[in-house]
């Protein structure tokens, strides 16, 4: 079996753990994170909206990669920016999906090349309120990373997995040689639904 498809067996086997651990009698549901629609997608304006307009163009949206990466997912009127209403509707969205914990998984390339043995943290929007924990992880062979809250933020009986969520990703490794670029002025991000695509891996590519 390839080293690629070993990848997305390991992913997709993390997947089919948590839906497993959703499925058993377990004494209570799992909660999904308490973000407040209305108030989230209002600080999200506040905070990347620069020219004042009410609405987040794609401009202003690099700062705020995780939006920019899943901008057809929020942009309904197809009109190339992210309104306060649409951030709402997505995350009103996911609250109905009441998955409280899911899987996430992404490939790592370092000038076109998979990065093996980065460390990866995820850190939450902070417009979320602080509700979406952070999490971590370590690429592999072939650039996959599966990050994971720690141990102490997950739900009991549950050993991996995260929140849904938007996060910005930083990145470090010996092979970049501009360490900053990807981690405190990182414009690396991902859009982390309650269901997840673990068949299709986003690819983030680095460069230096």
């Amino acid at each position: 079996m390839s080293h690629f498809r070993s990848s997305l067996l390991i992913a997709w086997t993390a997947g089919a753990a948590l839906a497993l651990v959703g499925c058993m009698n377990t004494p209570a549901r799992i909660e999904g994170p308490s973000i407040d629609p209305q108030g989230a997608s209002q600080a999200a304006i506040k905070e990347y909206d620069k020219n004042g307009d009410g609405v987040l163009s794609k401009q202003e949206l690099e700062q705020c990669p995780a939006l920019l990466s899943a901008i057809d997912a929020y942009d309904a009127n197809k009109d190339e920016s992210i309104s306060t209403e649409e951030v709402a509707a997505r995350l009103k969205s996911w609250e109905r999906s009441r998955v409280g914990i899911t899987s996430a998984s992404f490939y790592l390339k370092l000038d076109g090349r998979p990065l093996s043995g980065a460390k990866v943290t995820l850190d939450p929007e902070p417009f979320l309120g602080g509700a979406v924990k952070p999490a971590t992880g370590e690429s592999n062979s072939t650039g996959l990373v599966g990050p994971t809250m720690a141990p102490e933020d997950l739900p009991e009986g549950v050993h991996f997995g995260l929140q849904a969520g938007l996060y910005k990703i930083h990145v470090s490794h010996p092979a970049i040689r501009s360490p900053a670029k990807y981690d405190e002025q990182t414009r690396l991000g991902i859009e982390v639904p309650p269901y997840f695509d673990l068949y299709s891996p986003p690819v983030m590519e680095l460069k230096n």
